[in-house]
């Protein structure tokens, strides 16, 4: 719905303002990544492409590549700990089996 919502005209046909095209651009690149986090979680692993995609989503945002990485880290080793130890829930393991 989001989609359909960023890539509607205005009433009038007139030109969206550059702020609007921006927002549009990083949404499409935000489902982009959603799209391309889904086909390589199998065979990256959970942990590497929670971590990837948390970096491109930090970038596209644009933030700092250190809070980025930093970030991303984060939220990949939490996901792990919450997912995987404490609701017992079975990820995909990656290359290096964690």
């Amino acid at each position: 719905m989001l989609v359909v919502q960023a890539f509607r005209h205005r009433a009038g046909g007139s030109r969206l303002p550059s702020a609007a095209a921006s927002r549009r651009v990083r949404l499409v690149a935000t489902v982009l990544a959603l799209f391309v986090y889904a086909l390589v979680l199998e065979s990256g692993g959970f942990l590497l492409s929670t971590f990837l995609l948390m970096i491109v989503v930090f970038r596209i945002e644009p933030l700092r590549w250190p809070f980025a990485i930093g970030g991303a880290a984060a939220a990949a080793v939490l996901s792990q700990l919450v997912f995987k130890t404490w609701l017992g829930v079975r990820l995909p393991p990656g290359p290096w089996g964690f």
